[in-house]
């Protein structure tokens, strides 16, 4: 089996459980994704990262630096392009530019980035340092932008450090991620055999097909709940800017600025050509900021992404 073949045939069962996910709270009229995505979310993507993490080699992660900093790199750079775009051709404010620049300029790392690593490269070690600089920083600079003029919160540096620890402590992946760094570096393993071991293992084997059904689940519930007239303009540019653009400026970025190939390049790409957080459209209802409209660029952003993965496991 070709790479090209063994891509589309892991991607399709990987998008299949999406699928599924959708069809059983369809049938079942059950709303079921907040209860797999929590423990997904608080136990099992924890454990799973705590795992990875802690079996790094240190020279594995200076080896592979180059692929973050082509991430940071390139997703400014396509944050430098979102900004003006909308700003000027549809007439965006502050508010609401930042949750484009998470609907549109952030990936979809949880919930469906770490599965098809984990499937795709065999392990979600790459993606963990971009969970916690996309969470930290991308995300706290967003919320604040997001703030209401009224109470919006100053731009000052310990007003975004104290939205960032709030972040951390409320995102249990960051520090599973760190405490498996540390154990990785001080190379104490954690248990993989006995009881505890055993089950460590286990929980941390269901994170991916878990996150995949509760996010497809998460799309028939969602769309039942908005009620928004949505600008379908903005949204097909928001999924092809998502989804095409920015793993493009991605490849550029890796290629010609960093060097990387193969495998790094490959694993660069095709996480840019992630789909919208899943976050998105909870956060659009919470700020009252046309909630159908970022859904619709959830769901289809996850629908192309099939499509730009793929392209990218033929063309590098």
């Amino acid at each position: 089996m070709n790479i090209s073949t063994h891509s589309i045939s892991t991607t399709t069962s990987i998008f299949s459980l999406i699928v599924i996910g959708y069809a059983l709270s369809k049938l079942t009229k059950r709303n079921y994704s907040n209860t797999l995505s929590d423990y997904v979310f608080y136990l099992a993507l924890p454990l799973e990262i705590l795992l990875a993490t802690s079996r790094v080699q240190t020279e594995e992660m200076y080896t592979n630096s180059g692929f973050l900093y082509s991430y940071i790199l390139g997703i400014l750079a396509f944050w430098c392009i979102l900004v003006p775009f909308y700003t000027n051709i549809y007439q965006k404010k502050r508010q609401e530019l930042g949750l484009i620049l998470i609907a549109v300029g952030q990936t979809n790392t949880a919930y469906l980035a770490i599965p098809i690593f984990i499937l795709m490269f065999g392990s979600p070690t790459l993606i963990i340092p971009i969970i916690v600089f996309q969470s930290l920083i991308l995300t706290t600079i967003c919320i604040i932008m997001m703030q209401p003029q009224a109470t919006s919160t100053p731009y000052k540096f310990k007003n975004i450090l104290r939205s960032a620890a709030k972040t951390a402590i409320k995102n249990p992946l960051i520090p599973s991620a760190f405490l498996g760094l540390a154990l990785a570096i001080l190379k104490i393993p954690v248990p993989d055999s006995g009881s505890l071991g055993r089950t460590i293992e286990l929980i941390a084997t269901t994170a991916a097909p878990i996150a995949l059904l509760a996010l497809g689940a998460s799309f028939n519930e969602e769309k039942k709940s908005s009620d928004t007239k949505s600008d379908y303009s903005e949204v097909t540019v928001g999924i092809a800017f998502k989804v095409f653009l920015h793993p493009i400026i991605a490849f550029f970025i890796g290629k010609y600025f960093f060097s990387l190939d193969g495998k790094l390049l490959l694993a660069l790409v095709v996480v840019s050509a992630m789909p919208s957080p899943k976050n998105t459209f909870i956060l659009a209802k919470a700020f009252n900021l046309a909630p159908i409209k970022y859904n619709l660029i959830l769901l289809g952003s996850t629908l192309f992404s099939f499509i730009a993965i793929n392209l990218a496991f033929s063309l590098i």
